[in-house]
């Protein structure tokens, strides 16, 4: 049986043993591929829980060949992809460690869960060195990363438990400061009840000078979360069609930026939807300018 040679090798990391790229790799390289036993995590050997890679529902590897090796970091450089070959993430050079994170969930996996993590098992956990920007110190918990958009410089998506996605101040961001603009696609009122009936529904916002279309919004319009206590407001911009994300006061880099959606960032009418795992989305925007 042939056996695939891959360009990496075992060696010394400042904290002990790990896979080292052999030379200078591209994004998608596959480096190496995970080999061994899958087993149910009630059937993981006590000595190899700090070990092991979960590759399905309750499914668990433990890796017999040099992908064992693979060290942890919170901003690491590679992947395991479904058919457990390790895959470069971004250029890697030769004689520089190859990376996964331990602690990752999907964002896919996390809202199919209801925006729940799954529970840590504490024999995991440990302190992690990785000295990267992102490093959050101690591994005992799962974290959802979300990738950075280069459009957006000001926010970032990010996730609260039991919402769902959600989007945060990068920066102090001032009373009166735009946020966001985004562009919106119009639904008019003998197209809407054909989309009423699909995923769209959920996105779309009341448009036009009297609210009698719909539109969908486009950028992250559709991820700000509602608070009675907003710092953010929704404008529509119905010339242009576009939609902006205003802050109404000043919002501190990591606070959640959120929007009444009720329109009104003073009305406190009861919305449209119970308290439920997953968040509801918005109500239509707030103020219309251009008509």
């Amino acid at each position: 049986m042939k056996t695939t040679t891959y360009p990496s090798r075992v060696g010394e990391t400042p904290i002990g043993l790990g896979l080292i790229a052999e030379e200078t790799l591209e994004e998608e390289a596959v480096v190496e591929k995970l080999e061994g036993r899958v087993v149910p995590y009630s059937k993981i050997p006590e000595n190899e829980i700090q070990n092991v890679f979960e590759v399905g529902d309750d499914r668990w590897i433990v890796p017999q060949n040099n992908a064992r090796h693979l060290n942890h970091s919170c901003d690491p450089n590679c992947y395991i992809a479904n058919n457990l070959d390790v895959i470069v993430l971004r250029k890697i050079y030769e004689g520089d460690e190859l990376t996964v994170m331990y602690n990752e969930v999907t964002i896919e996996a996390y809202m199919k869960a209801g925006a729940v993590l799954p529970v840590w098992d504490d024999r995991r956990s440990f302190d992690c060195y990785c000295g990267t920007p992102k490093c959050i110190g101690r591994i005992d918990r799962y974290v959802v990363p979300v990738p950075a958009d280069p459009n957006v410089r000001d926010v970032r998506m990010g996730t609260v438990e039991r919402r769902g996605r959600a989007m945060f101040a990068n920066r102090r961001l001032l009373k009166g400061e735009l946020i966001e603009r985004a562009p919106v696609i119009p639904i008019n009122q003998k197209q809407w009840p054909s989309a009423e009936k699909t995923i769209l529904s959920d996105y779309a916002f009341d448009w036009g000078e009297h609210d009698e279309h719909a539109a969908i919004a486009l950028g992250y319009v559709s991820i700000y979360n509602h608070s009675y206590a907003p710092n953010a407001q929704l404008e529509e911009l119905l010339d242009e069609l576009m939609m902006e994300v205003v802050a109404i006061r000043d919002i501190q880099p990591g606070e959640e930026v959120t929007i009444n959606y009720n329109g009104d960032p003073e009305n406190k009418d009861a919305l449209w939807f119970i308290e439920r795992k997953t968040r509801p989305k918005p109500r239509p925007a707030t103020r219309k300018r251009g008509i």
